[in-house]
């Protein structure tokens, strides 16, 4: 009879245990899920957000942090920051350093990417100027070494 009751209770620590685990993985998997859910404020304009307006400069602001993940081999452009704390700051008027050993024309591009007034960003025909001419430069200098 006491081994009966011993097993019992057994199962029903195992139980218990079994029971915690699953609401504690439940409980992760709800987190999670949550955090992917929002919107990552990094790549879209502020003005979307308030205004509810979205326009192709929009996607120039979203360029521009692509550019700085890019340069940063892809760190997190806000780490640390959530959403709405990102959002204040860049309200605030901060923007994001170009990563070390950006290039000045890239650095220079990003932080016109990132102008508030959508009016004083660039449009992609400009973007895809300086970016040709960034890569023309580029391929001059690599010709230049090969030759030495």
């Amino acid at each position: 009879m006491k081994k009966k009751k011993k097993k019992k209770k057994k199962k029903k620590k195992k139980k218990k245990k079994k029971k915690k685990k699953k609401k504690k993985k439940k409980e992760e998997e709800e987190k999670k899920r949550k955090e992917e859910e929002d919107i990552d404020s990094s790549k879209i304009m502020e003005q979307f957000f308030f205004s509810g307006k979205y326009t192709s400069l929009c996607d120039v602001w979203s360029f521009g942090v692509l550019m700085w993940e890019i340069f940063s081999c892809g760190k997190s452009p806000y780490a640390g920051m959530t959403n709405s704390k990102a959002r204040e700051w860049i309200e605030e008027g901060h923007r994001l350093d170009a990563p070390p050993g950006t290039p000045d024309q890239a650095a220079k591009l990003m932080q016109r990417c990132w102008q508030y007034h959508e009016d004083d960003r660039p449009h992609f025909s400009a973007i895809y100027k300086t970016l040709k001419m960034l890569v023309d430069r580029l391929e001059k200098l690599e010709n230049a070494s090969a030759k030495s």
